[in-house]
């Protein structure tokens, strides 16, 4: 074997060792976890169910790169991070969408309480006997 093929072959084991030992984000895992949790807990299931799922989806495949270190620790992280923005946007989206549901509730409280004065003034004015 060559000096130069005992170097490329050293460096190999080097750069294989190293990339095994490499540290998982374990930490941003538990924030896109818990910003879930969160988004769920606010009512993106209802509201916006569509970025929560991606939310997710990406956790888990983030999850799954960690278990079978099919992925890199800045790849796990990067999609633990896209899946804490993906979820943060779901609780924003939640927030909004009870926010309109309590708008909407109290328009059709005003509503009925407007039919109800037209009413009360266009109704004849009948005099109290005493």
């Amino acid at each position: 074997m060559s000096y130069s093929r005992t170097i490329a072959a050293a460096v190999v084991v080097v750069m294989a060792s190293a990339c095994a030992s490499e540290k998982m984000p374990t930490e941003q895992l538990a924030v896109a976890t818990k910003a879930i949790d969160a988004a769920v807990q606010a009512g993106a299931t209802q509201y916006a169910a569509a970025d929560l799922a991606v939310a997710r989806e990406k956790l888990q495949r983030a999850q799954n790169g960690a278990q079978t270190s099919t992925l890199s620790a800045a790849e796990v992280a990067y999609l633990a991070q896209e899946a804490e923005a993906d979820a943060n946007l779901a609780h924003a989206e939640a927030q909004a969408g009870k926010a309109n549901a309590a708008v909407q509730a109290t328009q059709a409280d005003l509503d009925a309480l407007r039919e109800e004065a037209e009413r009360a003034a266009n109704a004849p004015i009948v005099p109290s006997v005493r």
